[in-house]
């Protein structure tokens, strides 16, 4: 069941698929944050899986983090681009808006869910 904050981080992800349309070089500098992330000891799978991840096209890149299938929701948990200063999200209204806008979308897909009768 997709959760409201899993419905948040694909609204993020979103708007940096956008970003790395325009600049293609973001990819490049989450790669070095994750390369950063892999040479500390006892790293989790998931950053190998982003470092494979980042070493493909960015066209593949792109799509994989708005996928909506279980590998790419349980990446976006864990994703570098957060970090990188240019599309980290500080402006608290834009936050507001993506979870009211998550939260929208979550009521409006239970309430149109055939009931469990």
């Amino acid at each position: 069941m997709e959760t409201t904050d899993d419905r948040v981080k694909l609204i993020y992800h979103r708007l940096v698929a956008r970003e790395i349309r325009r600049d293609p070089a973001l990819i490049e500098r989450a790669r070095k944050i994750v390369e950063e992330l892999s040479a500390k000891p006892n790293q989790r799978s998931h950053v190998f899986e982003w470092k494979a991840l980042l070493a493909q096209p960015s066209d593949t890149v792109r799509h994989f983090i708005v996928s909506r299938n279980q590998d790419a929701t349980r990446l976006r948990i864990t994703s570098p681009f957060p970090m990188l200063p240019e599309l980290s999200v500080q402006d608290e209204q834009t936050r507001r808006r993506m979870w009211r806008k998550a939260r929208k979308h979550g009521r409006s897909t239970t309430s149109t869910a055939p009931s469990a009768l």
